[in-house]
């Protein structure tokens, strides 16, 4: 589906991106958006550790 108005769709589009990355760092994460979990402290975890990616987070969730 797209829209008829110049833009609205990509406007749209990353405006749902956004919220799924913020709402990632919720504790826990997304469970499940079309069989694809996403949880920051689960991702960042893999990148830096799972004790860092948790300080992080934390920070990120006390900051917001």
């Amino acid at each position: 589906m797209r829209s008829e108005k110049e833009g609205e769709t990509a406007a749209l589009f990353n405006q749902l991106a956004e919220a799924i990355a913020i709402l990632a760092f919720a504790p826990g994460g997304i469970p499940s958006l079309s069989g694809q979990r996403f949880d920051a402290e689960e991702i960042l975890a893999g990148f830096i550790g799972i004790e860092q990616a948790r300080a992080y987070c934390q920070r990120v969730r006390t900051h917001a």
